[in-house]
């Protein structure tokens, strides 16, 4: 009797494991509502995307009659993202597939996803510490006091909804501030506004993240705006994924070793297109700032 390999091929459809991905993919991202999503780049050619970052051209003028108002010049600055290439591969020997318990494939593209959204989210978090716009708490740790003077480098008119994005270990010295909102207690029906969100304080949506991590004895924490001035509705999200192509699964084979491998790969760059949508802030590690 002839030989009976199970092979990927067999039990997995690289095409539609792809499209599953993604779609949880940009589903998961989008959840995150402070970050951009851009699919500019998807089906054209290029790997670079060039945003202009306008400058303020000054407030309006009283002018006298019969004379003429003076002209402003637009300006602006520059930001590229650049596309890069990220991947990960899993192994599934025949023997993990015939004899292991649960579904090894189903897990394995659960394992491609997590990698894949994690790598995004620290690249997200990386490119946001870029901002110029910081607030140094770090004589204290996180409370409602530096949060406010945290939120005040944005120098607003307007009060705006933001995301802070805090350590897990941060959460529990935030739950001893009486300022503190917790999500559990929104009440019964309330809407929660973003998967994640922990609680709120100073206007801000409180996310856990250990992409914040502690640098020495110092929290190094984000603030991101999440919405735009309705007369300027189309500026740009604070922080930017430029995806140029959706997810790919591949798969090859290795007969000698019966085993398949299962492999991903996503070309994406993340930007910092928008820094006044931005602020950094560090808090201590504990009490006494050490």
């Amino acid at each position: 009797m002839a030989d009976e390999v199970t092979k990927s091929t067999n039990v997995l459809v690289p095409e539609v494991l792809a499209d599953m991905l993604t779609a949880k993919l940009e589903a998961k991202i989008q959840l995150l509502r402070f970050v951009g999503l851009d699919n500019t780049l998807i089906g054209t050619a290029g790997d670079t995307v060039t945003y202009p970052a306008w400058n303020y051209s000054g407030d309006a003028e009283d002018v006298a009659e019969g004379e003429a108002v003076s002209s402003k010049t637009l300006s602006y600055s520059k930001v590229q993202i650049k596309i890069k290439k990220v991947m990960k591969s899993i192994d599934l020997t025949d023997e993990a597939v015939l004899t292991g318990y649960g579904h090894p494939y189903d897990e394995a593209a659960s394992q491609l996803l997590k990698g894949i959204l994690s790598k995004m989210q620290k690249d997200v978090f990386a490119t946001a510490l870029k901002s110029k716009n910081t607030f140094d708490g770090s004589k204290n740790i996180i409370n409602y006091d530096g949060i406010v003077d945290a939120v005040d480098v944005f120098d607003e008119e307007i009060i705006s909804t933001k995301v802070l994005v805090i350590n897990p270990k941060q959460l529990t010295q935030l739950r001893h501030d009486p300022n503190f909102l917790s999500a559990d207690k929104y009440g019964e029906g309330t809407k929660v506004m973003l998967t994640g969100e922990v609680g709120r304080i100073c206007n801000c949506i409180i996310v856990t993240s250990k992409v914040a991590k502690l640098n020495e004895s110092v929290y190094e924490n984000v603030i991101i705006k999440l919405e735009s001035d309705d007369e300027t509705e189309q500026e740009l999200a604070g922080v930017t994924i430029l995806m140029k192509r959706d997810v790919m699964i591949e798969t090859a084979r290795e007969a000698k070793k019966t085993l398949t491998a299962i492999v991903s790969n996503v070309f994406y760059g993340v930007g910092l297109t928008n820094e006044s949508k931005v602020v950094v802030a560090k808090f201590a590690k504990d009490a006494s700032g050490e």
